[in-house]
Parts: structure tokens; sequence; C-alpha cells
């Protein structure tokens, strides 16, 4: 399905119209490699669409994430960023809890694990996101060296 056919049935569903605004914002977070903050949306969003505005910015990632389209998610440096949850359905990630380094990672087996949780919860699993928080093997090291 593409990116803007994931966010229009989304927006139906919600009763919500799918507009130029909310097209710049989806497409500027879902070809992002990296969570991006509110400015770095508003930035990049307005290339597309240079009549948005600050406001509608905050508003349209508030009816997205509720939406279930984005999700915040913690970025290298610790603030927060928009990520899409969508489209990074199956997403693994671990992040350090000291310098915040964030590495995306291969999952294999977690059929095995979705498997039992529908068989006990009877849900069906659409998708997963996994995310780890430990510490990091140069932050390891520096603390050993105290």
């Amino acid at each position: 399905m593409e990116r803007v056919d994931v966010l229009n049935e989304r927006l139906s569903k919600a009763n919500l119209k799918l507009t130029k605004a909310r097209k710049a914002i989806w497409e500027t977070i879902a070809s992002a490699a990296e969570p991006l903050s509110i400015p770095q949306i508003m930035n990049r969003a307005k290339k597309m669409c240079p009549s948005l505005g600050l406001v509608t910015v905050y508003r349209t990632l508030a009816v997205m994430e509720k939406a279930g389209l984005i999700k915040l998610f913690q970025t290298k440096d610790g603030s927060m960023g928009y990520v899409s949850s969508v489209l990074a359905a199956e997403s693994h990630h671990v992040q350090c809890i000291i310098c915040k380094k964030v590495v995306e990672f291969e999952c294999t087996g977690m059929e095995d694990t979705i498997r039992a949780v529908e068989e006990k919860t009877g849900f069906c699993i659409e998708r997963h996101n996994l995310e780890l928080f430990g510490i990091c093997p140069s932050c390891m090291k520096k603390s050993l060296q105290k």
C-alpha cells in the first residue's frame, strides 16, 4: 500500500479529510530515515506546502498520533522525534540509557512469540514494534574506566 493510501485510509476512519498540509507532514515523516523533531518536520514539510503554519503542524501531529500513524520516539540526543508507526511496523531498536544512541537491529524468531501471544490473547497481531533499553558498549567501557 502506498504511503498516501495509508494516510487517507486512517484519516477516513477518523472522518477527516486528506489536506495538502496533512499530506506534506505525512510524507515528511514517512520518508525520514530517523525520528524528526517538530522544527525539522516544519522545515521539510513547508517545502511541499509553503503556507504551512506551526499551529497546523502541532494539530496534524496530534491527529496522526491519535490515528496511529505516527509515534514519538526518543532520538540519539535524548530529544523526542516523530516516526511513522505504520510503515516501520516491524521495527526493532535498542537504545542506550546513558548516551541515547539508537541502533536498529534485525530480530528473527518473533513469529513464534507473536503466535503465542495470539493464542493466549485471542488477538490477531498485525504489526509489532520492539524497543529495548540498555547500556551501549562505549558507555560500559567509560563506566569501567572511572
